[in-house]
């Protein structure tokens, strides 16, 4: 070892004596111990959520067993009634039984009335009364039969007569037979509560915040701009990008995913395979034109990515329609998976026939509305399966659609809001009517419509309709109520994403 190092050395042990008589820390240790303690803190902040989302669990099923116990004993309580009143009759019969065959035979008894199981089984086995009573009360030896004879003459008439009037007393008494219940069960409908329970639980990681300063906007892209509207401030702002008009041309769905909008169509041209673009937040840049693979064959007859949701982790869900006469097909898309390697995997099928123009994810189930083709439905589509497992007609033509919590909220051409449950077995005919937008421009009058409606970020419980000028509106799920947005600029939107 060098003679500098040796004094590098006791320098930095003096260093430290001298730290050490000031009760300080050193740099390295300084820094280390911060390190130390947020960690520590971020660590004990995760324990305490992870604890209290375990109490949640524990209790939500805790009174799902309280509930199901509850509805048990409800049920089993006219079983377990009318199993006592055979039971009771099962046990007095017997013992009528016995004291009738006791008075001309001599027996022996070897029922035991607190074995019923046991009893019910040589009922159900014997074939006649004679042979019930043979194994029930068998003769006794001759030598004991003769005692048990000898004993009966014995008696004296009174008390033979009072035996068998005892006897005739019960005889009189009736019986009533107890009508069986039979249990019947929905075992579909049961296999499908089984899956609801199943899927209304979902852990979430803890999302970090991607919106920069941006929190809360909802962006539209139209022609060659994008514009964001802030639902704090009640205002728009309009950005010309150029190459915007080509997303615009061919993307026919837009989701907002961590921190960059993802716009999905078709290639330029509509010559596939398509192609999608991505908006980063961060810097407010576009990259077009971006491959992507896994929609078409050689030969398929692909069009469009038409719809697109977004399921809160690393997923998008997609709808690619074919030719009308066709399916079309489900697709996942990984965020996660890097650029260059990204590619859709094909979920399953929505029924042919069916153009999806709004889709949302909703636990393990999509929604998919078809708002473009005649019949106007509403499909609902396993993701655990693969399969569609159910759907509806909407009937009416709608101009926009969203989801919140556990309803799907339609606007209708005419203005008219419904609502309606986010269940497997949809049905229309469970469709609320909520109160009709204001309809109060000339441009409204004359047919132009509100073409987009999003949930707010910013107003838990509120939607929002915007289709700029005095056309953007919110309304209050709680209080069913439209409330005009003032200071709207006129401007017009298209494909929406919440940020």
């Amino acid at each position: 070892m060098s003679k500098g190092h040796k004094r590098h050395d006791v320098e930095s042990v003096k260093h430290i004596r001298s730290l050490i008589e000031e009760g300080q820390y050193n740099d390295s240790s300084t820094s280390r111990l911060k390190l130390l303690w947020s960690t520590l803190q971020q660590l004990a902040t995760t324990h305490q959520t992870l604890t209290q989302s375990s109490k949640n669990v524990t209790e939500q099923f805790k009174q799902l067993h309280d509930m199901l116990v509850i509805e048990e004993h409800k049920i089993n309580s006219t079983i377990n009634d009318r199993l006592q009143q055979t039971s009771t009759n099962i046990h007095n019969i017997i013992n009528e039984i016995k004291s009738i065959n006791s008075i001309f035979k001599p027996t022996s008894c070897i029922v035991d009335n607190e074995d019923l199981d046991n009893n019910i089984e040589m009922i159900t086995t014997c074939s006649s009364l004679d042979q019930f009573i043979e194994q029930a009360f068998p003769s006794i030896s001759t030598s004991k039969s003769q005692g048990s004879t000898d004993s009966m003459k014995d008696i004296t008439d009174i008390e033979l007569l009072t035996l068998v009037q005892s006897t005739v007393q019960h005889m009189n008494g009736q019986y009533q037979l107890v009508r069986p219940l039979m249990s019947k069960f929905d075992t579909k409908r049961l296999n499908g509560i089984k899956d609801q329970v199943r899927s209304c639980f979902q852990l979430l990681e803890d999302s970090e915040n991607h919106t920069h300063d941006l929190d809360h906007n909802v962006m539209f892209i139209y022609d060659n701009s994008y514009t964001l509207f802030s639902p704090l401030t009640n205002k728009w702002t309009i950005v010309e990008q150029e190459g915007i008009d080509m997303i615009y041309k061919y993307g026919s769905s837009a989701v907002y995913a961590r921190g960059n909008v993802y716009v999905f169509g078709t290639g330029e041209n509509d010559d596939p395979p398509p192609t999608y673009s991505v908006f980063s937040v961060a810097d407010g840049q576009w990259r077009h034109d971006i491959s992507l693979e896994g929609v078409v064959d050689e030969d398929d007859q692909f069009k469009y990515l038409t719809a697109g949701c977004y399921d809160g982790d690393k997923i998008i869900y997609l709808i690619g329609q074919n030719d009308e006469e066709e399916e079309s097909r489900v697709y996942s898309f990984n965020i996660d998976t890097p650029e260059k390697e990204r590619r859709l995997n094909q979920v399953g099928y929505i029924d042919e026939g069916h153009k999806v123009t709004y889709m949302f994810k909703h636990f393990d189930t999509l929604y998919c509305m078809d708002n473009d083709s005649k019949d106007h439905t509403i499909n609902v589509f396993d993701l655990s399966t693969g399969e569609q497992v159910d759907w509806c007609c909407v009937k009416d033509k709608a101009n926009a659609c969203t989801v919140y919590e556990d309803n799907m909220y339609i606007l209708f051409e005419d203005g008219g809001l419904g609502s309606l449950p986010l269940v497997r077995n949809i049905s229309i005919d469970h469709i609320v009517e909520l109160a009709q937008i204001p309809s109060t421009t000339e441009k409204a009058q004359k047919g132009k419509g509100y073409y987009n409606m999003v949930p707010s970020t910013s107003e838990p419980g509120t939607l929002l309709v915007l289709q700029g000028g005095d056309m953007d509106y919110k309304y209050s799920i709680k209080g069913n109520k439209w409330t005009k947005i003032k200071h709207g600029k006129d401007t017009t939107t298209a494909s929406a994403a919440v940020l």
